[in-house]
């Protein structure tokens, strides 16, 4: 499962920056430039994808909606992880993926699969799944997740990719991954997805998440649009409850309702 707590900057900065107070237990947050998120999504298979998303049915997606599902218990979810404050959400949405699509579809059960073996040996930002698709996955237990290094792409300094074929789990490599989907093109699109196939990867915009603490739900103006690909909740509205850009990738793991919520 993917605990992704990092969040894109709305402002027009071309940097990254450091915000202190966006998490209540102290931990930093890396606040990235608006595009760095669609730019990630865009660059896998080399911005190639042989699968243009397909629409389901009217009656599928309300069977999926009416239905819900939770693929936590269906066992293709593993325990929460915290990327702290690296910028490696996408990495972290990639990865939880491909552990729900190898537990559902082979015989071989859920595996914990390391997102610093990408960081690594690929690049956080950059075609991840072209490389694993090949490559395949290391166990995070054999390749455990660094959470002190600098946030860049390899060659990085004293952190020097440790694959070794000897350690790739099985079933991961030589193009077990075949390819991936378009952008869904809906909410309910998306829903029907995630019911039929699994966990997915996607993204939304982060500052949804900070907009209670600004009262824009008592003061009306939180509003939902759909009109990005890949996005199941873009913001859009005025300031100061204003958020335009898709900055937050994260993995639904079912649909339904949190009733404890």
């Amino acid at each position: 499962m993917t605990l992704c707590l990092t969040a894109l900057s709305a402002s027009s900065a071309s940097v990254a920056r450091v915000a202190l107070d966006l998490r209540r237990d102290g931990v930093p947050v890396l606040l990235s430039p608006p595009g760095a998120l669609e730019a990630e999504f865009a660059a896998q298979l080399g911005g190639d994808s042989k699968y243009p998303f397909k629409n389901f049915s009217a009656s599928y997606v309300a069977t999926a909606l009416n239905t819900g599902i939770d693929w936590r218990v269906r066992g293709l979810v593993t325990p929460a992880k915290d990327q702290g404050a690296h910028g490696y959400c996408g990495t972290f949405g990639r990865v939880a993926s491909a552990e729900g699509q190898y537990a559902r579809l082979g015989t071989h059960g859920l595996r914990n699969f390391s997102e610093e073996e990408l960081v690594d040996c690929i690049g956080w930002d950059r075609d991840q799944f072209s490389y694993f698709k090949t490559a395949g996955f290391i166990d995070s237990v054999l390749y455990p997740y660094n959470t002190t290094g600098p946030d860049m792409d390899p060659p990085i300094p004293g952190n020097p990719c440790r694959y070794s074929k000897a350690n790739v789990i099985e079933n991961t490599d030589k193009n077990a991954f075949t390819n991936m989907t378009g952008g869904a093109k809906s909410e309910e699109q998306l829903a029907a997805f995630i019911f039929h196939n699994g966990p997915v990867s996607t993204g939304i915009n982060a500052n949804v998440l900070g907009m209670r603490a600004k009262g824009c739900e008592v003061s009306g103006v939180l509003t939902h649009s759909r009109n990005r690909t890949l996005s199941p909740s873009i913001i859009s509205l005025s300031l100061p409850c204003s958020s335009l850009s898709l900055s937050l990738s994260l993995s639904p793991l079912g649909i339904g309702k949190l009733l404890d919520y």
